[in-house]
């Protein structure tokens, strides 16, 4: 799974929306490691990327991610 906050660099309180991506991304390795392959980890700025199981709840992991107001763009591939 590719992930990306659009347009991060003008969101208005831009480093607590990054502490919290990755405090995210920090619970869902822990949550879900049995189906995670390879972690998920920050890649370019707020762009993110995770390696799951063909078995993994990819829904609810999704629902996780999801910030209110923010806009974001998800790949599954």
């Amino acid at each position: 799974m590719l992930g990306d906050l659009i347009d991060s660099k003008n969101i208005e309180h831009r480093q607590e929306v990054q502490t919290n991506l990755l405090n995210t991304l920090d619970r869902i390795n822990s949550k879900y490691c049995q189906s995670i392959v390879s972690k998920f980890k920050t890649t370019l700025g707020d762009e993110f990327e995770g390696l799951m199981s063909l078995n993994a709840d990819w829904i609810c992991i999704i629902n996780e991610l999801f910030f209110p107001c923010i806009q974001q763009r998800f790949d599954l591939e």
